[in-house]
């Protein structure tokens, strides 16, 4: 959570979710809920995240994770983008986490644009995060 990056975000899940929404700063898990919107599962689009927020702990437990689109037709499993130690990764993964699954949740970015093009803050529409991560 201390190491940052060039572009200013930090090095953690929140920083890697921060930086892909192309938010103005590197927001942390307690506080990605102010820039987003709580959604059901199956409003889940390739870009939205899952959100774990341990209060009580933060630094233990509290991790988020980008959604990258189903792997089942049965919607169990799904490609999560993550920042986790020792790098990025991506994986299929049981739906809505391997720990402390109840308590993920998903969300959406309110800048979120329409079509395939961008919002007025550059983040990139429904159509672009679908070719990204198809």
């Amino acid at each position: 959570m201390s190491g940052y990056w060039s572009d200013g975000y930090r090095q953690d899940c929140s920083g890697f979710v921060s930086m892909a929404w192309n938010l103005d700063r590197s927001e942390w898990t307690g506080s990605l809920t102010s820039v987003a919107e709580r959604i059901s599962k199956d409003q889940l689009e390739p870009g939205d995240i899952l959100l774990f927020h341990n209060a009580k702990d933060p630094e233990n437990g509290s991790h988020v994770t980008l959604f990258g689109g189903w792997t089942d037709s049965s919607r169990t499993r799904y490609t999560a983008y993550e920042q986790t130690r020792p790098a990025t990764r991506k994986q299929a993964t049981p739906y809505a986490y391997w720990t402390n699954s109840a308590q993920f949740l998903p969300y959406r970015y309110r800048g979120l644009a329409e079509g395939g093009g961008r919002n007025a803050d550059g983040y990139p529409g429904r159509e672009t995060w679908r070719r990204l991560f198809s």
